[in-house]
Formats: C-alpha cells, structure tokens, sequence
C-alpha cells in the first residue's frame, strides 16, 4: 500500500515537471545555491507554490521526494514500509 502511494506520488512528481510553468522572479537567484553545501529552506503561506519550486530546482538532480500529507504515511509507525526502495 505504501509503495503505491510513493509511485503514484512518483507519477504526479513526473507530470508537475512536464508542465509548463512561469519562471520566478527570484528563481534564477536561489539556483545558484541549489548544490551548495548548505541547508535550503523555502517558506511561504499556505498554497504558494513551495513544493513546485522545490520540484523545479531539483529537476537535473538526484533527489527523493515523499509527500507526508497522506494520512496512510502519517499513521506509520514503521519506517521501513515507507521507503521506497
């Protein structure tokens, strides 16, 4: 169960970076950070965009992604039926 929700999000993941998006005012400033040794954090309100820009800068990267906004993924108690791999 939980590996069909980590694809299905996988999926979504794959449709947000095929679509065509508005480049940000802001976004070719904080690219330049993105494979800095640091930790990023993008904050905003509520429905502002933070994932998809998150998604956008990692798009050339390796990253991993979980969205915990699934209440199946929050009531887990183990973590090891929640990774993917």
């Amino acid at each position: 169960m939980i590996k069909s929700i980590i694809a299905r999000q996988r999926e979504e993941i794959g449709r947000i970076l095929n679509q065509r998006s508005v480049e940000r005012e802001n976004e070719k400033d904080v690219k330049k950070f993105v494979d800095k040794n640091i930790v990023k954090v993008i904050t905003g309100i509520r429905r502002s965009g933070k994932s998809v820009l998150s998604l956008l800068l990692l798009k050339d990267m390796k990253f991993g992604y979980v969205n915990f906004d699934e209440k199946t993924l929050l009531m887990e108690k183990n973590p090891e039926k929640i990774s993917p791999l």
